[in-house]
């Protein structure tokens, strides 16, 4: 009997450890802040324009008119894995060499475009199944 009961201690005191685990995981989650990736200042038509890659969404914001707050530039995030080395007006360039470009108007619905690959940038090493192998050797 004294072993069942010190079995059973031992499994509570792992279920508490992954239960206090699991819930400070979370706050700490919360707590977290947005990665800034790229950044970059333009000056075009006689005004200021600041560019920043934050978790992989393109935002902007200007000095003129009445932008007086941080914008959504790309609804959607820049595709890929590899880190935002470079970002303008609606495009980006990517560690490994390939630049995107937005096609979408500021803010709304549109897609990234593979617009080019700038020599020198690190391969992707893509991982490939046995049977995709099988397959394009046959």
């Amino acid at each position: 009997m004294k072993r069942a009961r010190a079995f059973f201690l031992v499994c509570a005191g792992a279920f508490l450890l992954a239960l206090a685990y699991h819930i400070g995981a979370r706050n700490a989650e919360s707590q977290t802040t947005g990665t800034i990736e790229c950044a970059a200042v333009d000056f075009a038509g006689g005004g200021t324009l600041w560019f920043a890659v934050v978790d992989r969404y393109l935002y902007f914001q200007c000095d003129q008119g009445d932008c007086s707050s941080v914008a959504l530039w790309a609804s959607a995030p820049v595709p890929g894995s590899a880190r935002v080395v470079g970002c303008g007006a609606g495009h980006v360039v990517l560690e490994n060499g390939d630049a995107y470009q937005w096609n979408g108007p500021r803010g709304g619905p549109g897609t990234w475009q593979l617009i080019g690959h700038f020599p020198g940038g690190a391969t992707v090493a893509k991982s490939e199944t046995w049977g995709a192998m099988k397959a394009r050797y046959r």
